[in-house]
């Protein structure tokens, strides 16, 4: 990715499309971290807000590591627009507000490939099959 052109922005003004970090993942980074090489988390305006498409595991340690601002990049590949509010929704829906709550969806690399990878199966599922799938998934819950 192309780091020319990030911002930093306030972690409180940025809405999170996934509600799991993998504990492991976060492991892996905390221990073989360098700020040289950290990408910025990319981002896109959908609605009134602003949304990360990638990332979140890098924003939940910068926000362990008490930042408060996130390095941001504008979001410029075409990807399932449709899935992300479907993600948004859900994220809203349990309390996932910004990225400043990420430390609290922290679970184990078990859970989060049962959970997460079948949420977005079933999601991916739902956009194939329905033009109308955010109605139809406003009634999905996964465990």
């Amino acid at each position: 990715m192309d780091k020319r052109g990030f911002t930093w922005l306030d972690a409180s003004q940025i809405q999170p499309s996934q509600f799991y970090i993998n504990r492991e993942k976060l492991k892996a980074l905390e221990e073989g971290f360098d700020p040289k090489l950290f990408e910025p988390i990319p981002v896109k305006h959908m609605g009134q807000r602003l949304v990360m498409t990638d990332g979140h595991t890098r924003a939940c340690y910068l926000i362990l590591e008490g930042y408060r601002s996130i390095p941001v990049i504008e979001e410029t590949a075409d990807l399932n627009w449709e899935a992300y509010r479907i993600n948004v929704k859900d994220c809203q829906r349990r309390g996932v507000l910004s990225a400043l709550d990420l430390p609290a969806c922290i679970v184990s690399p078990k859970v989060f490939k049962e959970r997460w990878d079948s949420y977005c199966d079933e999601v991916q599922s739902l956009v194939d099959a329905s033009p109308s799938a955010s109605v139809a998934a406003s009634s999905y819950t996964p465990g």
